[in-house]
């Protein structure tokens, strides 16, 4: 029942009848930089942007935003937030106190923001994520559906769903037994068996097997 005007070509004559309030109704989960790309465009042709709450969402009177923000069904921002401009603030999201959301990022239904967080802009937060308290997003930064971010992301990294692997501290010494055939290929095909291993020890082949030969044997091999 709403009457389609026509496509972006009319907008300048549509600037020149006076119309100056614009929505950006361009999603983001498959182009995401396009919708900042509109935005300036016509942001630049002098259009206007307003923010677009919805009734249901929830959010604090000390919250501070620019313009052309949609918040959208059932959201919730917290005390203090700053939002920049053209930002997309999905269905669900949370957004927790002092939290700082940059231009152009879009935080996808279900996803939670703890406390203090900082999202650098242009930023795509996928559906259900969780962002831990104080953690800095980058920007250009995709965070895939139901990832749990823990730590600072950099500007231009993807995050997706599952552990990330952290470094593990291991002091340990490999003890590594074998005939000369072995040790002449692994030497031979492996540039790094060399640095890996550095001490070279010959042994008999065989020995008296006796209570204090066994003991002398093992004592030397916990030494190395």
């Amino acid at each position: 029942g709403i009457p389609v005007l026509g496509d972006n070509e009319i907008l300048p004559e549509l600037y020149e009848q006076g119309y100056r309030k614009m929505v950006n109704g361009l999603g983001t989960v498959a182009n995401h930089p396009l919708r900042k790309e509109m935005y300036c465009k016509y942001k630049s042709m002098g259009f206007e942007f307003p923010n677009l709450i919805h009734p249901t969402a929830m959010v604090e009177p000390s919250v501070s935003m620019g313009e052309g923000n949609q918040i959208m069904m059932g959201a919730i921002v917290g005390p203090c937030v700053k939002i920049g401009s053209n930002c997309i603030i999905n269905s669900g999201a949370i957004v927790s106190r002092d939290s700082v959301i940059s231009d152009h990022v879009h935080i996808a239904p279900g996803a939670v923001l703890g406390g203090s967080v900082k999202v650098g802009e242009n930023t795509l937060i996928g559906m259900g994520t969780t962002i831990y308290f104080g953690v800095k997003i980058g920007s250009n930064v995709v965070i895939h559906n139901g990832c749990n971010i823990y730590s600072d992301v950099p500007d231009g990294a993807v995050r997706t769903k599952g552990i990330e692997p952290q470094p593990v501290p291991l002091n340990l010494k490999v003890v590594l037994i074998g005939n000369e055939e072995l040790y002449e290929a692994l030497l031979t095909n492996d540039d790094r068996f060399a640095k890996l291993f550095k001490i070279k020890a010959h042994m008999t082949e065989t020995v008296e097997r006796t209570a204090a030969d066994i003991r002398s044997w093992l004592i030397r091999i916990a030494g190395i």
